[in-house]
């Protein structure tokens, strides 16, 4: 009978994998760690997952032609009861906006607290505006939709349309507030805690060329490493259990994730007492140590922990700022040289001006521009001219 079902199961995901997995994902919904085990499975088969999004997703995983949208009854804190009353509400249409949402949705059946999960893994996303300006607009949002069904339901009628309401910011109804969207690392863990891992990006991604320099391998490529061997990898902690040895001492059992996976970390006591503040943090981490292959996986026994920028900026020689023309205009570059004034350190600077398809001019820095190699700068710089802008060398 086992044989039998194994037969079935592998013949499924090997010629459906698409709806085999959708499948799978669903019927383990309700446990975040099968789920984080499945789409890293998932995304080693190049499918994609789509985020959860508030006009096209289900309750379930669903499969959308060879990708699988993220399902609403996934994300945390979203009941049953919740994803009912949002996809009946859908079936008068798309939802145009926050508050077309909140004056549709039986809210009481969604209450503010499943709509700020919603909002914080991007199921808003595609109704075109920012994550911070939905959660700045909900509270207002979520009156207004109140009052509207609750005058419905008594059988009155505003006497103006929606189009002519204003709340009591001064906002035009379906109008946001102009705020600032979340810093990267902001979106990233609100996204976290909502589904219990990334989906729209990834914390360690902007560090793709420091882990290529300072790790000797990803967690995927562990498993084809020899038994005892050191190696060196850059991660995040995403799970950490502590517990006491026989003498007292406090040792811990550590998740560690990268861009390819997983793999358990154990830290003993004296490792742990000196890293315990780094192993509770969300900082990208180099860890050091060596290799415990077991039959179907392996663990890393640390020998060492550092922060990620820490190793970045001591060894760090040369910064590079590959910046395209046309597009570059004086107030960017001036801006630019401001945020190196504030960043001043040992690092020699490159500048790459590129013409795309023309010419690639290489401009080397006075030693008055030395820089810090620092994710704080790479910040402002990418908030400047955006992504891949800055390389440490």
């Amino acid at each position: 009978a086992y044989a039998y079902i194994a037969y079935q199961t592998a013949y499924l995901k090997a010629h459906y994998p698409v709806e085999f997995m959708t499948a799978l994902l669903t019927e383990d919904m309700e446990n975040t760690d099968k789920v984080i085990k499945n789409i890293n499975e998932i995304r080693n088969m190049e499918i994609a997952i789509l985020p959860p999004d508030i006009n096209a997703s289900s309750c379930d995983f669903t499969v959308h032609t060879k990708d699988i949208r993220f399902g609403l009854g996934a994300v945390k804190g979203v009941g049953g009861g919740a994803v009912e009353a949002i996809v009946e509400a859908r079936e008068d249409g798309p939802f145009e906006s926050i508050h077309n949402f909140c004056e549709r949705v039986d809210l009481r059946r969604v209450n503010k607290r499943v709509v700020e999960a919603l909002i914080k893994c991007g199921t808003f996303d595609s109704l075109g505006n920012k994550r911070a300006q939905f959660i700045a607009a909900l509270e207002e949002a979520m009156e207004y939709g109140q009052k509207v069904q609750r005058e419905k339901e008594s059988g009155q009628e505003s006497l103006f349309g929606s189009e002519e309401i204003v709340t009591q910011s001064g906002h035009a109804y379906g109008q946001l507030p102009d705020v600032e969207e979340w810093p990267e690392n902001v979106l990233l863990t609100n996204e976290k805690e909502a589904i219990g891992f990334y989906i729209t990006g990834h914390p360690l991604a902007r560090h793709s060329d420091a882990i290529k320099r300072f790790s000797t391998c990803d967690t995927a490529g562990l498993i084809e490493r020899t038994d005892k061997e050191e190696v060196s990898v850059c991660g995040i902690v995403t799970g950490i259990k502590l517990l006491n040895t026989r003498k007292g001492d406090r040792m811990a059992f550590v998740t560690l994730e990268d861009l390819s996976g997983f793999v358990e970390m154990v830290v003993f006591p004296e490792t742990y007492t000196q890293n315990a503040e780094l192993l509770s943090s969300e900082e990208p981490l180099l860890v050091k140590g060596t290799l415990d292959v077991g039959e179907d996986a392996c663990k890393i026994l640390v020998n060492e922990v550092l922060a990620l920028k820490d190793v970045q900026k001591n060894k760090t020689k040369l910064v590079r700022f590959r910046l395209t023309s046309p597009g570059l205009d004086d107030r960017q570059l001036r801006d630019l040289k401001e945020i190196m004034a504030r960043y001043r350190g040992e690092c020699e600077a490159l500048i790459h001006l590129v013409v795309p398809n023309r010419s690639e001019t290489v401009i080397t820095l006075p030693d008055t521009l030395r820089l810090q190699a620092s994710d704080e700068m790479m910040d402002d710089v990418e908030k400047l001219f955006g992504y891949n802008v800055v390389t440490f060398e």
